[in-house]
C-alpha cells in the first residue's frame, strides 16, 4: 500500500516566496506615499482647528487674537497669543495655546488671493481676520501643505500625493481642500 504524501514541495515554497517578496517590494513606495498623506492630512487639521480655536477665542473675549508660526516656521509649529494691548498689563503677548507640529518633509507656504506671504493671521472680536501689515492681504488666505520634493497634481499631470489647502475667507470662515478638486472639496 502506497502512502499519500501530504505538505508543498520546494518549487511551490519557492513560487509562494518569490510572489511574496514581489508584493512586499512593490508595496513599500505605497506605505511610504500613505504616511506621508497622512501627515499633510493630520497638518491640515491642526492648523484649521488651530485657526477655529483662535477665532473663537477672539469672538469669546471680543479682542483681537493673532495666530502666527513658531520662530522657526509653520512647519515646526503655531501659536494662539492676546496681542500686548488687549492683556490687562499691556506690555507683552500672552499666550493662549501651542502646537509643536513634527511636520518632517512637508512644507506649509501661507499666502494670499495675489501670492503675497502672509506672517500672522488675527481675528477681531466679530470673527472676522485681518493683519497688521501696512497693505492688508486678499482674500482668501491659503495655508498650501505639500510634502518636500514631491509634486503635487496638476492640471497636466498626476501625483500619488494629496496635497491639501487650507483657506481662511475674508468672513472668516476656514475650510480645508484639495486645490485642483472642482466638487465640493475643492478650494
Amino acid at each position: 500500500i502506497m502512502k499519500t504524501q501530504r505538505g508543498f514541495t520546494l518549487i511551490e515554497m519557492i513560487v509562494v516566496l518569490v510572489i511574496t517578496g514581489f508584493l512586499a517590494a512593490s508595496s513599500v513606495g505605497m506605505i511610504g506615499t500613505y504616511i506621508t498623506n497622512a501627515k499633510l492630512r493630520a497638518n491640515a487639521d491642526d492648523i484649521r482647528i488651530g485657526l477655529q480655536t483662535a477665532k473663537t477665542e477672539a469672538i469669546k473675549r471680543n479682542s483681537q487674537i493673532s495666530f502666527k508660526p513658531h520662530a522657526s516656521g509653520w512647519a515646526s509649529g503655531w501659536n494662539i497669543w492676546i496681542p500686548a494691548t488687549y492683556t490687562p498689563t499691556g506690555d507683552a503677548d500672552l499666550p493662549l495655546q501651542a502646537r509643536s507640529n513634527a511636520a518632517s518633509n512637508i512644507s506649509i507656504a501661507v499666502t494670499d488671493k495675489n501670492g503675497n506671504a502672509v506672517t500672522s493671521v488675527f481675528f477681531t472680536g466679530s470673527g472676522r481676520p485681518t493683519t497688521t501689515i501696512a497693505n492688508p492681504p486678499t482674500y482668501p488666505i491659503t495655508f498650501a501643505l505639500t510634502p518636500n520634493g514631491q509634486s503635487c497634481p496638476t492640471a497636466t499631470s498626476a501625483s500619488d500625493y494629496t496635497c491639501l489647502n487650507v483657506v481662511i475667507d475674508s468672513g472668516g470662515q476656514v475650510k480645508t481642500c484639495k486645490p485642483l478638486a472642482t466638487n465640493v472639496y475643492g478650494c
